[in-house]
């Protein structure tokens, strides 16, 4: 593990950018209560003036809506809004009885310095024209006002645009009738109470967009300040109401950030309204470069909001004014949870935090270059896979039958099983019912139940395997790993799917079996096996028995203890030339001898399986064996 970690002269040069000199660390006792010192970060000036007590949901933010659905949590008035006394401690309500203000009665007061919008409409609009609706009422107003969203009415000739304050909507209204229109008629003004205006983001708004952008971005520093970006000045003018809490605006935004300015280093969305990083998202991508960034006063209501844009290398982060910061009791908690998504972070909130603690490794890029290539299946070795296949293909062929008795040889006499089944979702009882009645899912199954669930002894596992539904494997599913391998055990897992032959719509199922095989006389059985089910992705239900997969066996394997490479023994009398290929390859496979050889050892005698290999093993412990047998054919 190397010393921690310690700024290097790059990382040195954005935290002088982008954080606050006189800051505070986070050393010894610091409960965050005090606040009375104003920190200003050097590029990312506020604009205008931040009243006192306003550090949580500004008063003159408007009243928009959020991607997340939600409405910031306010208390009532602006003197009762939510403080922070520490993280997660919010400040006692003052209000008289249970929280109220003085006065009583359950309904918040009025607040003037929160904008409401208003929908202005001018009936015959389109007819006088824009040049002189507007400037008609302009004449009537204290202050030239700039319309929001000028628009033409669908299938009338009126026209309507937006305004976002009540006073003026009110102002406006109240020239309905006292302005002479060119044709001779007094121009009718209605307002009625709206959400804020939803503006198509078009090429020609992207255009306004790119030039607000590079507006606020200051190359010396490679910054970006969008704060308050709804309220911009040249937005404004142009009639756009742009809010970074609507998700097209964001992608808008992103694009161009993107294209014109991918080498950007810090990001300022304070006072933006945002709820949900989501639409973000393609920043981790995008942005390479990126070091700060400040969340602060937003409505940011959860730690997990952050897991949008979780994994960014940055060196700096503000989420100072956001309901998530209430969520922690403990400075430390909240420290945790921000690094655990940003572990590089070294200036959160304004205040240095200790340098984190990192190891001695590469880049994760230049680790995963270095990653071996994944395989489907894994095998200790040659010989392992060979006995682990031919055991895996007997053993199904056998659990897959009408009948599953003569697989009592393949288990060891103290060997042991369980099953365990997994519900994908909550409604998957009914649909894996047939398999519960032994599942020893121990997140599932009370404590007094597991002992009597795992299945100990021939019989008891035998009896259990009998149990469960009629199945037939999918071998071309299968993934098969051995991954240990000797004289005295060998594991093999295999993981695919299945299907139930007896039920009327024969249902896929995903399966896996860990067996533990131990070699017993000349074969091998088991002495350890787990079986686990579980509901079957629709990928895998797809690609289920594409090929045709062998149909199970009427005539099941004699009772022979299941043996690596072998086949079932032929039936006495004439063996066909097909069978007798196939027991050559297999014998020859197992023993090592070259096919010559083993046809041989199988004609010597009688094409009896089991004999040729018993004789086999016997003549090689006695050194009996010509080399030859073992030389390529």
């Amino acid at each position: 593990m190397s010393q921690p970690h310690q700024r290097g002269r790059d990382q040195s040069y954005i935290v002088k950018t982008f954080r606050n000199p006189n800051a505070s660390q986070y050393y010894g006792h610091d409960d965050r209560a005090s606040r009375g010192t104003s920190y200003r970060q050097a590029d990312f000036k506020a604009r205008g003036r931040m009243r006192r007590g306003q550090g949580r949901y500004q008063g003159n933010l408007d009243d928009d809506a959020e991607m997340g659905g939600r409405r910031p949590r306010m208390q009532q008035g602006d003197d009762r809004r939510r403080g922070m006394r520490g993280r997660g401690r919010p400040r006692p309500s003052r209000g008289r009885g249970r929280g109220l203000p003085p006065g009583g009665g359950g309904r918040n007061p009025p607040n003037a310095s929160q904008p409401s919008w208003f929908r202005v409409i001018v009936k015959n609009g389109q007819t006088f024209g824009k040049e002189f609706v507007m400037n008609a009422i302009n004449e009537n107003l204290p202050e030239p006002y700039m319309p929001i969203g000028y628009t033409n009415e669908a299938n009338r000739n009126d026209v309507h645009f937006f305004v976002e304050n009540k006073m003026t909507a009110d102002t406006i209204s109240a020239l309905d009738g006292r302005i002479l229109a060119p044709n001779g008629s007094k121009m009718k003004i209605m307002s009625r109470r709206s959400e804020p205006p939803m503006l198509t983001v078009d090429d020609a708004v992207k255009a306004e967009l790119a030039q607000a952008l590079s507006n606020r971005y200051v190359p010396a520093n490679r910054t970006l300040n969008l704060s308050q970006f709804y309220m911009d000045p040249y937005i404004r003018g142009k009639g756009l109401y742009l809010p970074l809490n609507r998700q097209n605006v964001v992608a808008a935004v992103l694009e161009i950030i993107t294209g014109q300015i991918p080498e950007v280093v810090g990001i300022n969305l304070s006072k933006n309204r945002i709820t949900s990083l989501m639409p973000f998202k393609a920043i981790k991508s995008s942005l390479k470069d990126l070091k700060a960034l400040d969340l602060s006063h937003n409505s940011l209501g959860a730690i997990t909001h952050l897991d949008s844009v979780q994994g960014m290398a940055l060196i700096e982060l503000n989420l100072d004014g956001n309901h998530l910061c209430d969520s922690f009791k403990e400075k430390a908690e909240y420290i945790s949870a921000v690094r655990k998504r940003f572990p590089k972070v070294i200036l959160l909130d304004n205040v240095e935090l200790p340098p984190p603690i990192e190891f001695d490794v590469e880049d994760d890029a230049a680790a995963v270059t270095k990653l071996p290539e994944s395989k489907s299946s894994y095998f200790c070795g040659t010989q392992p896979r060979d006995i682990a296949l031919m055991f895996l293909k007997q053993y199904f062929d056998v659990f897959d039958a009408d009948k599953r008795d003569p697989l009592m040889d393949a288990y060891h006499d103290n060997c042991r099983f369980s099953l365990s089944v997994s519900l994908g979702h909550r409604n998957s009882n009914e649909r894996l019912n047939l398999w519960l009645p032994d599942s020893r899912n121990l997140l599932r199954t009370a404590r007094e139940r597991q002992a009597a669930l795992l299945r100990s002894g021939k019989l008891e596992v035998l009896g259990a395997l009998a149990r469960l539904p009629k199945t037939q494997h999918d071998s071309n599913s299968f993934t098969v790993d051995v991954p240990v391998a000797n004289e005295r055990l060998m594991q093999i897992s295999v993981s695919g799917v299945l299907k139930e032959r007896e039920e009327r719509h024969s249902p896929i199922r995903a399966f896996s079996r860990v067996f533990v095989i131990v070699p017993q006389g000349q074969g091998f059985c088991v002495v350890n096996e787990m079986l686990s089910i579980s509901v079957a992705t629709p990928e895998q239900i797809k690609g289920a028995f594409k090929a045709a997969a062998p149909t199970p066996s009427p005539s099941p394997i004699p009772h022979v203890p299941v043996v690596p490479g072998v086949v079932a023994p032929p039936p006495v009398g004439v063996v066909s030339e097909d069978v007798q290929k196939q027991m050559t390859v297999q014998l020859a496979t197992v023993t090592g001898m070259n096919p010559h050889w083993a046809l041989k050892c199988l004609q010597e005698n009688s094409f009896d399986y089991d004999r040729s290999l018993l004789v086999f093993n016997q003549l090689k412990v006695e050194g009996k064996v010509p080399p030859e047998a073992f030389l390529p054919a």
